[in-house]
């Protein structure tokens, strides 16, 4: 650890609050971009599952389950990720604050809640994206090689 220099000094209190205001703030603007990322992968999925199974009815279309398999666990992945990311964002009931420490300390335990449920979205999204690939490339391989 390097020793502090003549003109470096301490983090303040006000520092510490501030610096978890900040990273609240980073939290909160993350989760306005993963719903609608969400939402749109959900919307795709969902619209490919329809078609491939309105088209089976009309059409003797020969279509892998694994294909419709990967678009219900996309969308199991997405619907997840977009209750993670709300609840990320959610209003926390704080405790009666007497003191900077114990605010600075609540504070810090309501970002860490957060961060724990916006790591949960960002995971499920990117699960979401990797089935939804997989899903593509298995429907492409379906349709190419009948």
């Amino acid at each position: 650890m390097a020793d502090l220099g003549e003109d470096d000094e301490y983090l303040e209190f006000d520092d510490h609050i501030h610096i978890n205001i900040n990273n609240r703030n980073h939290i909160r603007d993350l989760s306005k971009i993963l719903a609608p990322v969400d939402g749109f992968i959900l919307t795709g999925a969902l619209g490919l599952l329809y078609f491939i199974l309105n088209s089976r009815q009309h059409v003797d279309v020969s279509i892998s389950p694994l294909v419709i398999y990967l678009l219900l666990l996309t969308s199991v992945f997405m619907i997840g990720s977009i209750v993670s990311s709300i609840q990320s964002v959610t209003v926390k009931t704080q405790k009666p604050i007497l003191t900077k420490i114990q605010y600075m300390d609540d504070l810090h335990d309501v970002y860490m809640d957060e961060y724990d449920w916006a790591l949960l979205s960002v995971r499920l999204l990117i699960f979401g994206i990797v089935a939804f690939i997989a899903a593509m490339i298995s429907f492409s391989w379906n349709y190419l090689t009948t």
